[in-house]
């Protein structure tokens, strides 16, 4: 498949535990992930790992800005600078949300899902409970148990994405509903007179 540069397949940051778990899933794809730690004092453990395992990688402090492609073989760009995870969501066709494979409570399923790009997640969602029961109320989440639930995941986008397109889709339509009726509630609240004052600012 030919795609953009950081237009494939984007892993949301992950624990390091998760993602040695994670590697052989998407590994075994012809995809390009973009692997994005949570904390950036862990990119050297992160490119240890890659490199025991042989995985052809590059460094997004050394890609951005230049032009060029990436090598034909490079499987993995390491995003190992700070605030770029959203620009990663916004080019990608599918995410997967980490922290969500082991007991960690998971991470923010809605800032793929704001640019409509399908999002898969672990099932440990403690911290984000009743974000993702409205996700799967719409159809809008795909929940895996395990690695080689996401490898076959990952197949099945692959062999047809128009389904999961129309669950990124999904998920998009329920944050703007979601936005909207947050919007309604403060306008409705301040014309009654019932939210603070805001103090002056100078």
């Amino acid at each position: 498949m030919e795609l953009a540069l950081l237009s494939r397949r984007p892993e949301g940051s992950s624990p390091a535990r998760e993602k040695a778990a994670l590697t052989p899933a998407w590994a075994a794809q012809p995809v390009l992930a973009a692997l994005a730690p949570r904390h950036l004092d862990r990119v050297d453990e992160v490119v240890g790992l890659l490199q025991a395992r042989g995985i052809p990688f590059a460094r997004w402090s050394e890609r951005k800005g230049r032009s060029e492609p990436l090598a034909d073989d490079c499987r993995l760009l390491l995003i190992d600078t700070h605030g770029e995870l959203r620009s990663v969501y916004a080019a990608s066709d599918l995410a997967f949300v980490g922290g969500s494979l082991i007991p960690r409570g998971g991470h923010n399923i809605m800032e793929p899902a704001w640019y409509g790009v399908p999002v898969v997640s672990g099932s440990h969602l403690r911290n984000f409970q009743e974000e993702s029961a409205l996700f799967r109320q719409e159809d809008a989440l795909l929940l895996v148990e395990k690695p080689d639930d996401l490898r076959d995941a990952l197949a099945r986008f692959l062999a047809d994405p128009a389904p999961f397109r129309a669950a990124g889709q999904r998920g998009r339509r329920l944050l703007e509903r979601l936005s909207g009726t947050a919007g309604r509630t403060l306008a409705a609240l301040d014309r009654r007179g019932l939210l603070p004052a805001w103090p002056a600012t100078s």
